[in-house]
């Protein structure tokens, strides 16, 4: 499959399951003061992490990742957004990770989409081209930064 394909597919999921999260919002971050960091970039999309909120839990940290997506994304009932971020758990040696929440930021509103996943399965970077790309490039990160967690 090529990759604009699978990015595409990806990307369908994703809206997906932003959308099961639309009714709840709550005020968007003052991005201006947070410290993002860029952990990779592809044509259409910019992945970055918070790197003031990285928690270390037993064998596993869990990060914020945000996504800046270069044109507008659509969720199924139409509602337009730019840039989305989830919580995600990582456990890097063993190259798995869930994700526990989602936002999506609507273009010139103040308030965001936000859903929750309370019981996640662990999914191997690998199951999704998109994962691959934001889960391995994150743990590039947190290891040069030394935040990973002893194997």
């Amino acid at each position: 499959m090529p990759a604009d394909s699978r990015a595409r597919a990806s990307l369908t999921l994703v809206a997906l399951v932003l959308a099961a999260g639309l009714g709840c919002s709550t005020p968007a971050p003052d991005r201006a003061v947070e410290p993002w960091v860029e952990v990779a970039e592809i044509p259409d999309l910019r992945f970055t992490l918070d790197t003031s909120r990285i928690e270390a839990a037993d064998d596993y940290l869990s990060v914020w990742l945000r996504f800046d997506w270069r044109a507008d994304q659509f969720l199924p009932d139409s509602s337009r957004y730019r840039t989305s971020q989830i919580r995600q758990e990582i456990k890097c040696s063993e190259r798995v990770s869930r994700t526990r929440d989602m936002n999506a930021y609507m273009p010139g509103a103040d308030s965001m989409s936000f859903l929750s996943f309370p019981e996640p399965a662990w999914a191997p970077f690998e199951q999704q081209p998109l994962k691959a790309i934001y889960s391995e490039g994150a743990c590039l990160l947190l290891q040069r930064m030394n935040r990973l967690p002893p194997a």
